[in-house]
């Protein structure tokens, strides 16, 4: 499991998402983003460069759908090939995009979208009904263990 830290992890979930059902034992969980394409400049104002991922990194047009890296669960009988297969591809600084993305494309694991994984959260997003919740403050991080509890 790959968690950011400033995400909320909703701990009473955890039983029902760990189960290990058969059909999720080819498949990493989390917040799918697809058809997304690289963000090849940026300029004095552009505001958060991290993205930024030049022809030389990665030459291709667009990304293979990958899972958001608010966090994401990875069954472990696949954490052996994901490792064989980041020490002969050329890493990629953007992290979900590299694991859950080519490095998981190159081991045929598929992607489940689990909309509990918030990927921005809003003013109706539920603390009980959902997984993981994407951005925190570190004073809702303390609110929502508080209304979980």
């Amino acid at each position: 499991m790959q968690v950011d830290d400033d995400v909320f992890l909703n701990t009473k979930f955890l039983p029902q998402i760990l189960e290990n059902k058969i059909e999720d034992q080819n498949t990493i969980r989390g917040y799918v983003r697809s058809g997304l394409h690289p963000i090849r400049w940026a300029t004095k104002f552009t505001q958060n460069t991290k993205w930024i991922c030049p022809y030389w990194l990665y030459p291709k047009q667009d990304f293979p759908d990958f899972l958001s890296g608010l966090g994401y669960l990875v069954p472990s009988k696949w954490i052996k090939c994901l490792y064989e297969k980041a020490l002969k591809t050329p890493q990629l600084h953007l992290e979900d995009v590299f694991v859950t993305g080519i490095l998981r494309s190159k081991c045929g694991i598929s992607l489940i979208h689990d909309p509990r994984f918030v990927h921005f959260k809003d003013t109706s997003t539920q603390v009980f009904d959902n997984f993981l919740i994407h951005p925190v403050t570190e004073e809702e991080q303390y609110s929502y263990h508080k209304s979980i509890l």
